[in-house]
């Protein structure tokens, strides 16, 4: 579980750039699922399971527009969202990126219009924001 964590911890503190990121689309992949299909517990220990089953999700979920064009991307490890959850627009162009730990956001949340402009940039700590940051459109 441990090197689990220090894995994606280290995955995403290399992969947060100033600049886009590119969909990682995973369709072969086991631990791959449609976030349709993932249930949120909330009431009571709020974690996310597949609805296939009664386990604690861990992989990659994934939504896509209509055109095909990947949409959304989350990491969940035991049910909970760790890791960078990215978004695009339905023209490829990457919509936001913001990092979570346990279900709460941690770290640099920016997102960009479809033009690929930064529209807001912010930090949060344990799931609260802490600071908007500027940014130069």
């Amino acid at each position: 579980m441990k090197t689990t964590l220090l894995a994606l911890a280290a995955l995403t503190t290399l992969g947060c750039t100033s600049t886009p990121t590119e969909p990682v689309v995973e369709e072969s992949n086991p631990d791959t699922c449609n976030c349709d299909d993932l249930v949120y517990d909330e009431k009571y220990n709020r974690m996310f399971y597949n609805t296939n089953n009664e386990l604690k999700y861990s992989g990659i979920c994934q939504t896509f527009y209509k055109n095909q064009q990947l949409k959304e991307q989350r990491i969940y490890v035991d049910g909970m969202v760790n890791g960078v959850l990215n978004t695009w627009h339905s023209n490829g162009q990457q919509a936001s990126e913001q990092t979570f730990e346990n279900n709460m956001q941690e770290g640099e949340y920016k997102t960009w219009d479809e033009n690929g402009k930064v529209t807001y940039r912010a930090m949060y700590k344990n799931g609260a924001l802490e600071e908007v940051l500027p940014f130069t459109e």
